[in-house]
C-alpha cells in the first residue's frame, strides 16, 4: 500500500490486518500511552488509508482509460477488417482458427436526442425516469428562509486535520 507515515507496533499491525470495524476500534480504544500520541497513531493510520484510497482511485481512472482505448483499438481494427473484406471481395473467410464473416445488424438512430425527447409526440417512447432530490437548490432556499417540507439544514460534526 501507499504509506505515507512510518508506523509502529500495533499501528502497523492495524494498518496492515484485515480486521473488522469493531476489533479495530476496540483495539485502538485499549492502547497505552499518551493521549497525543495516540491520537497522531491514529491520525497516520488515517492519512495512510486516505493515500491507500488516493491510489485506487487513481489506478481505477487509469484502468478505465485503459479499457476505453483497448475498446476504441477493438472498434478501428473490426472497422479496418470489415473495409478490407469488402474491398477484396471475400465476405467469409475460414482461417482455420477462425470463421470471420460480414454481418448486418439494424439499430436506431436519433438525428438529435433532445429534439426527440422535446416532441410531445414521442412520448410513449421514453422511459420514465424517478425524480432526483436537488440538494443544493433545497440548501439555498433553507438558507433563503424558505420553508421545504421535509427538509433542514443539520449540523455535521467531522474530524479536520491540518
Amino acid at each position: 500500500m501507499a504509506s505515507l507515515y512510518e508506523l509502529n507496533g500495533v499501528y502497523e499491525t492495524l494498518y496492515n490486518a484485515e480486521i473488522d470495524d469493531d476489533v479495530l476500534n476496540d483495539t485502538l480504544e485499549s492502547l497505552e500511552g499518551d493521549y497525543t500520541d495516540k491520537v497522531e497513531g491514529y491520525i497516520k493510520v488515517i492519512k495512510n488509508y486516505e493515500a491507500d484510497a488516493e491510489m485506487f482511485s487513481n489506478a481505477e481512472r487509469e484502468f478505465k482509460e485503459k479499457k476505453q482505448n483497448a475498446r476504441a483499438k477493438i472498434e478501428k481494427l473490426k472497422s479496418t477488417l470489415v473495409n478490407s473484406l469488402k474491398t477484396t471481395n471475400h465476405p467469409k473467410v475460414d482461417t482455420g482458427m477462425f470463421k470471420v464473416s460480414i454481418g448486418k445488424s439494424k439499430a436506431v438512430k436519433i438525428d438529435d436526442e433532445s429534439e426527440f425527447i422535446a416532441n410531445e409526440n414521442n412520448a410513449e417512447y421514453l422511459k420514465p425516469q424517478a425524480p432526483k432530490i436537488d440538494k443544493t437548490a433545497i440548501k439555498n432556499a433553507l438558507k433563503n428562509g424558505l420553508t421545504v417540507e421535509g427538509a433542514e439544514i443539520v449540523e455535521n460534526e467531522g474530524l479536520r486535520v491540518r
